[in-house]
Order: C-alpha cells, then sequence, then structure tokens
C-alpha cells in the first residue's frame, strides 16, 4: 500500500502540510472522523492526480489501521517531524491542537523561506539584467557610434574608445560569458533550495540586518509546537537544536537544554541562556506561570517573523535603487563620453 504512494512522485512542500493539517484540524473540531475528513477533501475538484492518489491510499490505510499518523507515514511525502508529532498527539488526545499548532508552524517555515529566497535571488536577478543591459549597450551601440565617428572622418580616444574595445571583446566571448553567467545564477539557485531541504538555511540569511531573529524565530515555533502537545521542554529543545545552523545560537540552545537538565524552569533558562531577553523573557515567565506557554510561544515566533519580513523589505527597498541607479549612472557614462565629443565635432562643421 506504501509503495503504490510513494510512486507517485508527489512530495509534500511546507504549504501544502499547512493546508492539510489546517483542514483535518477543522474537521476534527467540527466533530468529525479522519475517514470522513479524508473523503471530503477528495471531493475536491482541484485536487491533482498525484494529491488524489495520496488521499486515497491514506483513506485506505485509516479504514484498515485507524492512525493518521500511521496513514500519513505510508505515504512517504510528510516529513518525519509532522509524523511523530501527530503520534504524539492521537496518544495524548491533544491531535486538534497539535495540527493547528504544525498549520502555523508550517505557514511560517514558507514564509521564512520565501523571505531568505528573496533577498538573496532578487538582488542577483535584478544584476543580471543589470550586466545583460550593458553588455547590449556596449556590443550592439557602440559599433554605431564608432560608425558615425568613421563617417565623420575621427577615431574614437579615451573613455570612448575604451568603451568600445570592451564591446568588442564581449563580442567574441559574450556566449561562453553569458552561459558562465547563468550557470552561476542557477547554482546559487540550487545551493539555496539545497539549503533549505537540509535545514542549512541559515547559511544564506547572513546578510539580514538582524541575523539572530531567524534563529529566534525558528526557536519560538518548535518549542510552541511541542508545548502544544504537552510534551517536554526537553524534546523540543533538542528539535530546536537539530534546526539552528547558526553555531552561535547553538551555544544560546545548548546552554539552556543544560540548565533545564538542572531543573531550572524553562522561562529562566531561556533567559540564562541569551535565547530570549527584555519583554519577550518576561512574556515567557507570565505564560509559563498561566500555563500558556505554547500560546505565547506562537505569538512570539509571529511577531518574530513580522520583524524578519521587514528586515528583508528594508534591504529590497534599498538593493533596489542601488542597482538600478548603477545601471543608470553607467549608461549615462557611456552616452556622454561618446555624445559630447560626436556634438562637439558637429557643431565644428
Amino acid at each position: 500500500m506504501s509503495q503504490k504512494t510513494k510512486e507517485t512522485g508527489f512530495k509534500a512542500n511546507d504549504l501544502y502540510v499547512a493546508d492539510f493539517c489546517e483542514q483535518m484540524a477543522e474537521i476534527l473540531k467540527a466533530g468529525l472522523t479522519v475517514e470522513y475528513g479524508l473523503e471530503l477533501m477528495l471531493e475536491d475538484d482541484e485536487l491533482s492526480l498525484q494529491e488524489k492518489a495520496v488521499l486515497e491510499n491514506m483513506l485506505i490505510d485509516i479504514r484498515s489501521q485507524g492512525e493518521l499518523s500511521k496513514a500519513m507515514d505510508n505515504t512517504g511525502i510528510y516529513p518525519k517531524q509532522i509524523i511523530d508529532m501527530i503520534s504524539i498527539g492521537e496518544k495524548t488526545g491533544h491531535l486538534e491542537k497539535i495540527l493547528y499548532s504544525l498549520k502555523n508552524e508550517y505557514e511560517r517555515r514558507y514564509a521564512i523561506k520565501k523571505s531568505v529566497r528573496n533577498i538573496v535571488v532578487y538582488p542577483l536577478s535584478i544584476s543580471m539584467v543589470t550586466l545583460l543591459l550593458i553588455g547590449i549597450i556596449l556590443v550592439f551601440v557602440m559599433p554605431v557610434f564608432k560608425h558615425s565617428y568613421a563617417s565623420l572622418g575621427i577615431e574614437m580616444s579615451g573613455v570612448a574608445k575604451l568603451l568600445f574595445d570592451i564591446g568588442e571583446v564581449l563580442s567574441k566571448i559574450g556566449f561562453p560569458l553569458a552561459f558562465i553567467l547563468i550557470v552561476v545564477f542557477l547554482g546559487v539557485l540550487v545551493y539555496v533550495q539545497y539549503s533549505f531541504k537540509t535545514n542549512k538555511g541559515t547559511v544564506v540569511y547572513r546578510i539580514l540586518e538582524n541575523k539572530e531573529t531567524l534563529d529566534q524565530c525558528k526557536f519560538a515555533g518548535i518549542m510552541a509546537l511541542y508545548f502544544s502537545g504537552g510534551i517536554p521542554a526537553s524534546e523540543g529543545l533538542n528539535m530546536a537544536l537539530e534546526f539552528t545552523a547558526n553555531e552561535e545560537f547553538k551555544k544560546k540552545v545548548r546552554k539552556c537544554i543544560e540548565e533545564e537538565e538542572l531543573g531550572v524552569k524553562f522561562c529562566d533558562a531561556v533567559r540564562n541562556s541569551g535565547i530570549f531577553h527584555g519583554r519577550i523573557a518576561r512574556r515567557i515567565t507570565m505564560a509559563q506561570n498561566t500555563a500558556e506557554l505554547d500560546v505565547v510561544m506562537n505569538e512570539i515566533a509571529d511577531e518574530l517573523q513580522v520583524d524578519l519580513d521587514q528586515s528583508v523589505n528594508r534591504r529590497m527597498a534599498f538593493v533596489e535603487p542601488v542597482l538600478v541607479g548603477t545601471l543608470s549612472l553607467i549608461s549615462v557614462l557611456i552616452l556622454f563620453s561618446v555624445m559630447l565629443p560626436l556634438l562637439g565635432v558637429m557643431s565644428s562643421i
């Protein structure tokens, strides 16, 4: 059964996971069974053939085994963390709550990946377009000006000649150079995608204004997920350590784990380790005293996600004008270096 499902070639991404968990949580909230919920999902006309195959096999497994976690595991498309969390929810009676937390966590992960991709891919794309336009000017426009100079019986000199010579070189090596740039561009895209699949996405985010925000956001989201299922803080901390690529932040998580193992309350361990401080640390302390750690940690993760998005937007607002300004400056330099001498000669005729 599971082999047939795995052969569909379909893989659940973060948005698919979030959507599935939300639908299943709403179904349970309405007092319906998982089996009936899968039947409702299969009625969606917008499902692809792969998605239908996955749900149909899950439905068969549910009818024979009765456990959502096993049915999801048999598909081979869901991350192990999700299956483990849902299995815990089924055993502890917190399945609905865990499904909502998974939905929030994977929506947040998608947003984080999108933000970090944007700050890497967008400037690179603009840079590629800028280089392409400059290359076109040098290769195709400069020869036109040289022909105009030659028709007037004069030769290019200074900056104009230098630009024309660069254009001639580019016309000879343009295709190999363009091929190399495209390969580099695609290589960066593949690296960014791979880094997220292997949970090493934080390697890319070093250009963010506040490098610690992403680590804190991921930490808060993971802890909210574990607290929602009534799982001990130690298990959530170990998972947070696994999903952290930044060595400096890893040291803080390890210190938090050590303190928690010594019997220190979670709120104090987080403060002492330096993971959170100030207002956020106080909120965690109050949440632990009122037994609302899952709710507050989820709110903190959402707030940090907003901060991260704002950081990326600030960088985007800075990068685009710089690149566009650079292109404009080079274009003006080319035109003035060529047009002014040409106009001077023509005015003297």
